[in-house]
C-alpha cells in the first residue's frame, strides 16, 4: 500500500511533464533550403499550428547558425528568443493562451556554411539531417540547388553516385534551377528526413536568356533580309526576264540571253558582243532599243559600257519587222 502511494505521485508528475510536449503537435513542419552559387545555404523553418495547445514551444537548430530571424503572424501573443547552447541554438517561444483557436505560424530564418562537400572539381554534395523536435501531422522539405548547377545522372548505388536521397523525393523547377521536395506524414519526435543531393556545374554557353532572345530575333531579321535580297535580285529578276522574253524580237532575245548568261548586272558590253555573235554596232543598236523601252540600263564607266537588266520595264508594242 505504501509502495502504491509512492508510485502514484511519480505517475502524476510524469503525466504533467509530458502533457506540454504532447500538446505541441504541429499541423505542418516545413523546411525550405536554398543553396547559393557560393555554396552557402539559407534555411527557413515554418511551424504551422492548427490551434493553441501549449504555452511554450522550442525549436532547436543544430550548430550555430548566423543571421537568425524570427517572425510570426501573431506577434502580440507569441514571444521568441534565441538561446545559444554548446552544440545547438534553441529558439524558445512563449505562446499566450489569448491567441485564440485560429491557426498561427512561427517562421525562423538563418544561414549556414560548410554544409557542402566537394566530390570532384565541379561536383558537390549537400547533406542535411532534418528532424522534428515535436510531433507533426505533416512534414515538407524543399531544397533549391544553385543556378547554373544540375543534378547528376544516377551512376551507382552509393550515396555520392545518386542525384538525391531519399529516392521518394520529387524534382521540380522554378524555371531557373531544380527543386527537390520530400513529404512525410504522422511525424513523431525525432523523426525526419536524411537528405543528400549531388549536383554539378552545367557547361555554360556564355549567353543569358536575354542574349539568346536578342540573337534569335537578330537571326530572324537577317534571314528575312537575305530572303528579300534573294527575291529581289534573283527570283524577281528571273521572273522579269520570263515576262520580257516573249515580247522581244529574235535579235533582242539573243542579246538578253547573253546578258543573263553573264549575270544580268554590270556586264561589260564586250561580253555580250562575244556571246551573241553580233557585231559591236548591232549589239549597241539592240541595247539602245532595249534601254529606251526600260528593259535594260546602260552605264558608261570609263571607256566601257556596263549593261544591266532593269527591275521594271515599260511594255511597248513591238514591230514584227526587224527580226534578225
Amino acid at each position: 500500500m505504501i509502495l502504491v502511494k509512492a508510485v502514484i505521485p511519480v505517475i502524476i508528475c510524469l503525466i504533467l511533464v509530458s502533457c506540454p510536449v504532447l500538446a505541441q503537435e504541429l499541423f505542418q513542419y516545413e523546411v525550405n533550403v536554398e543553396i547559393y552559387s557560393d555554396l552557402s545555404t539559407s534555411y527557413e523553418e515554418k511551424f504551422i499550428f492548427s490551434e493553441y495547445l501549449s504555452e511554450s514551444f522550442t525549436a532547436p537548430i543544430e550548430g550555430h547558425p548566423t543571421n537568425i530571424q524570427i517572425n510570426t503572424d501573431n506577434p502580440n501573443h507569441i514571444d521568441c528568443k534565441i538561446v545559444p547552447k554548446d552544440r545547438s541554438t534553441d529558439i524558445d517561444c512563449s505562446i499566450s493562451e489569448n491567441i485564440g483557436n485560429d491557426p498561427f505560424h512561427i517562421f525562423i530564418k538563418y544561414s549556414k556554411i560548410d554544409q557542402m562537400e566537394q566530390i570532384s572539381e565541379n561536383r558537390y554534395q549537400f547533406k542535411e539531417s532534418i528532424r522534428s523536435s515535436v510531433p507533426a501531422k505533416n512534414m515538407l522539405v524543399l531544397v533549391k540547388i544553385p543556378e547554373g548547377m544540375g543534378l547528376i545522372e544516377k551512376e551507382g548505388e552509393s550515396e555520392s553516385e545518386q542525384p538525391f536521397l531519399p529516392t521518394t523525393g520529387t524534382v521540380g523547377s522554378d524555371g531557373r534551377r531544380p527543386i527537390i521536395v520530400w513529404e512525410k506524414s504522422d511525424i513523431v519526435i525525432g523523426e525526419g528526413i536524411d537528405t543528400s543531393i549531388v549536383f554539378e556545374q552545367i557547361i555554360s554557353t556564355g549567353f543569358s536568356d536575354t542574349d539568346v532572345i536578342l540573337i534569335s530575333v537578330g537571326l530572324i531579321v537577317l534571314v528575312a533580309i537575305i530572303g528579300r535580297l534573294y527575291y529581289k535580285f534573283f527570283v524577281k529578276k528571273r521572273a522579269h526576264v520570263k515576262v520580257v522574253m516573249p515580247i522581244l524580237k529574235q535579235d533582242e532575245k539573243l542579246v538578253v540571253e547573253a546578258l543573263m548568261k553573264n549575270g544580268g548586272k554590270n556586264v561589260n558590253q564586250k561580253l555580250i558582243v562575244q556571246d551573241s555573235n553580233y557585231s559591236k554596232a548591232k549589239v549597241s543598236k539592240v541595247l539602245s532599243s532595249l534601254q529606251e523601252r526600260g528593259i535594260v540600263t546602260l552605264e558608261r564607266v570609263g571607256r566601257k559600257n556596263k549593261v544591266s537588266m532593269a527591275t521594271e520595264f515599260k511594255k511597248k508594242e513591238q514591230n514584227d519587222s526587224g527580226n534578225s
